[in-house]
């Protein structure tokens, strides 16, 4: 019987995807092996320097046009109660229990919490995959930068 494995790194950087199945003896065998396309890695990586630039241009206009620290504050507090009611929705929907509406989600994403939710699908492989959500969900992320935007704007006039 053969089940497929993820993609690896071999040593020398190469990706390459296997199928394993046990030969005659019983032990553990790779066929099949192919070339996997190192764009999704690097797809993979993408929300994590999405955060990490946000991150680095809020510094950035802290320091040039004197953004109060109460934004990083409340980017902060958002983004932890985020990702905690994406662990939550994650857990419920394994348990099949009562999950949180997709509209409470994204809401938290559009008040500033959106880094959060984004780690929280990463590292928890939540909502993904539903290209319904991950439209909706983009859509907060902009609609919230272009306030963030709007925000630096009106105190980048002000220095």
């Amino acid at each position: 019987m053969s089940r497929p494995l993820l993609c690896d790194t071999a040593a020398a950087g190469a990706v390459r995807r296997l199928t394993q199945r046990l030969d005659g003896q019983g032990r553990q065998q790779a066929r099949h092996a192919v070339q996997c396309s190192t764009a999704t890695h690097a797809a993979s990586r993408m929300p994590y320097a999405i955060i990490a630039l946000f991150v680095l241009c809020h510094a950035l206009a802290s320091v040039l046009w004197q953004v109060p620290l109460l934004v990083a504050v409340a980017y902060g507090v958002m983004s932890i109660t985020a990702f905690a009611f994406y662990a939550i929705d994650k857990r419920a929907a394994r348990n099949r229990a009562w999950r949180t509406p997709e509209k409470n989600l994204l809401l938290m994403g559009l008040l500033c919490g959106w880094p959060g939710a984004l780690l929280a699908q990463q590292l928890l492989r939540h909502k993904t995959s539903k290209q319904s959500f991950q439209t909706a969900f983009w859509l907060t992320v902009g609609l919230n930068l272009a306030g963030w935007g709007w925000l630096c704007g009106q105190y980048a006039q002000r220095a």
